[in-house]
């Protein structure tokens, strides 16, 4: 395993629920998963993810509502040549509470380094506080509306890189 673990959300992170913008990604894609949702998404964009992911670069690993079922009906479109481990599993999710962040923060202290990409982190007062009060050598964090864009891409290349 890398030493960098990525926790990746789905929804409004790699699937981009409004309107595939063609100023976001001119390359959006459109498929129904498995299980009825519709997926908007940027081939180049999940490209340039799993090819650090292949390359050994970073792990990515699941931390999404979609938990295992990220692997099921989204994996193999995305570019995902085997299942990712869901970090923490596939559990009970608490909707009035932020069931993801505990999973986070273990995952974070765990880790030697961390990219987390969430678009919920910023509707979270703890995580927020948490995320500020770690080193930004260990974690970074990005808050993805309406969803990653290459930008944000080189910006955690960049970190990767420790630029």
């Amino acid at each position: 395993m890398s030493e960098i673990v990525w926790l990746m959300d789905v929804d409004q992170v790699l699937n981009c629920w409004e309107y595939p913008d063609p100023l976001i990604h001119s390359d959006f894609k459109t498929f129904e998963s498995g299980n009825g949702y519709m997926i908007n998404y940027s081939p180049s964009l999940l490209k340039r993810i799993t090819d650090l992911h292949d390359d050994g670069v970073v792990t990515v690993k699941w931390l999404t509502t979609w938990q295992s079922l990220a692997n099921t009906h989204l994996r193999e479109t995305f570019g995902f040549k085997e299942d990712l481990e869901v970090e923490g599993g596939d559990c009970e999710m608490d909707y009035w509470t932020w069931w993801k962040f505990p999973i986070a923060r273990d995952a974070i202290e765990r880790y030697e380094r961390v990219i987390w990409t969430d678009d919920d982190i910023v509707n979270s007062s703890k995580a927020v506080d948490y995320v500020n009060s770690v080193d930004d050598k260990k974690l970074i964090a990005i808050a993805t509306y309406p969803c990653l864009t290459h930008e944000e891409m080189d910006t955690i290349e960049s970190w990767i890189n420790n630029e």
